[in-house]
């Protein structure tokens, strides 16, 4: 199903092939860190993955920051059956406020209201090399410029929301 929807495994293979034949990608540098973490540290992100900052080097693509307010509260994990995400080869196996109280019903969405925020395009690949994918630290301090402006676009999200649920003061 996701293949048909145009979803990939989030390998270097998929990334580089999409990418020199000038497509668009959709990646989510936190990786399993991200979706995994407890509602306590909701929007505070989880270090980056670098293998992005490699393939827009590679292949001279601009990045380009987006920031999600709304998702963190769609789902929010208390806890994690650790035994039950192993048995299933998962990452993890969430918690949430109504599950398991109320059986499968309780691993619905909130209805929450999602505000998408888009940043100004980074051409890293202009002040950088591609061989720049050999040094690990500027890989590194990239891959970090590009978290904190996430970051950064989250915090500013936060304050401009009135409401998690789309009515009314927060």
């Amino acid at each position: 199903m996701f293949a048909r929807i145009g979803q990939v495994v989030g390998a270097r293979r998929n990334f580089n092939d999409l990418l020199s034949n000038d497509e668009l990608l959709a990646i989510f540098p936190e990786g399993t860190k991200g979706l995994g973490k407890p509602f306590s540290r909701r929007y505070q992100l989880a270090r980056f993955n670098v293998g992005f900052i490699e393939s827009a080097l590679r292949y001279k693509a601009p990045i380009v920051p987006i920031a999600v307010v709304g998702a963190e509260e769609q789902l929010p994990m208390v806890g994690n059956l650790k035994p039950i995400a192993r048995l299933f080869n998962f990452p993890y196996f969430p918690i949430t406020p109504f599950f398991p109280l109320l059986g499968p019903i309780g691993m619905l969405p909130m209805p929450v209201q999602y505000h998408i925020y888009y940043g100004k395009p980074l051409h890293f690949y202009e002040e950088y090399s591609a061989e720049t994918i050999n040094e690990p630290e500027k890989v590194r301090m990239l891959a970090h410029q590009v978290q904190m402006t996430i970051q950064d676009m989250l915090i500013a999200g936060l304050d401009q929301r009135q409401s998690v649920f789309g009515f009314g003061a927060a």
